[in-house]
């Protein structure tokens, strides 16, 4: 995503527009966090060759931080699993160095109205519809003990991502 398109979505979550979840596409989808300033993109459908379901970002509202999330399939059971990474090298890394750089990995569940919870949808994920409610369990605490937290924004991190928007 464009820097332009990144704060013009940005601009629109915080003006606190919501939109019902059926008018967008989980790949499209923009969430907030309500009181911390942690916005949460989905950044487009991936390509058929990509092994992710999902690729997303987090912003730290005022702070300038942008962290890169993936979403992947794992087994036993099967379900969808995330991570958010920040300034993670380049090219060629080790293990010990994507896990130095992770801020937060873990299941990404969907929230309905009711409260019921469910996994992130996984096969045709991007063309589903999106979700009201994001959950990523222990996401707030591993964000506010990292150095890209900053505590910048005006609350403390939580889990749970509200839909606010739909990209382009």
């Amino acid at each position: 995503m464009s820097a332009s398109r990144l704060v013009a979505a940005c601009a629109a979550l915080l003006a606190g527009t919501t939109i019902p979840a059926g008018a967008c596409p989980q790949a499209l989808a923009s969430y907030a966090q309500a009181g911390s300033g942690v916005l949460l993109g989905f950044d487009g459908a991936t390509a058929a060759t990509d092994p992710m379901a999902h690729r997303f970002h987090v912003v730290v509202n005022g702070s300038g931080v942008r962290m890169d999330g993936v979403v992947m399939t794992v087994s036993d059971p099967v379900r969808p699993w995330g991570m958010v990474m920040h300034q993670c090298p380049e090219g060629d890394v080790t293990g010990a160095e994507i896990e130095a750089c992770t801020v937060w990995e873990g299941e990404m569940r969907t929230v309905d109205a009711s409260g019921g919870e469910a996994f992130l949808p996984l096969a045709g994920g991007s063309a589903a519809e999106a979700a009201d409610l994001l959950r990523l369990s222990g996401f707030g605490a591993a964000l506010a003990r990292s150095p890209a937290w900053g505590g910048t924004a005006s609350g403390p991190p939580t889990d749970d991502f509200q839909l606010k928007g739909c990209q382009e």
